[in-house]
């Protein structure tokens, strides 16, 4: 993953744009019936900050794919 993600800021360095590192999260999702570790993703020589769930386009994403916070009330 981290030699995708330095392809991709390398690349949009070239087309003159810049990866936002506040605005850049990691999500890492263990295999079914493995108890994963969080992976160091960098951009530039900085962490890239991991998170367990986030919201994207109104819907909540979680490390471990469960609804229970979207189906909270």
């Amino acid at each position: 993953m981290q030699e995708i993600v330095t392809r991709f800021a390398t690349a949009s360095k070239a087309f003159g744009l810049k990866v936002c590192i506040k605005k850049t999260e990691i999500m890492f999702q263990p295999s079914p019936g493995i108890n994963g570790h969080h992976r160091r993703i960098q951009i530039s020589g900085e962490d890239l900050a991991t998170v367990k769930n986030f919201k994207y386009l109104g819907s909540t994403t979680t490390y471990n794919n469960k609804l229970d916070t979207e189906l909270q009330l």
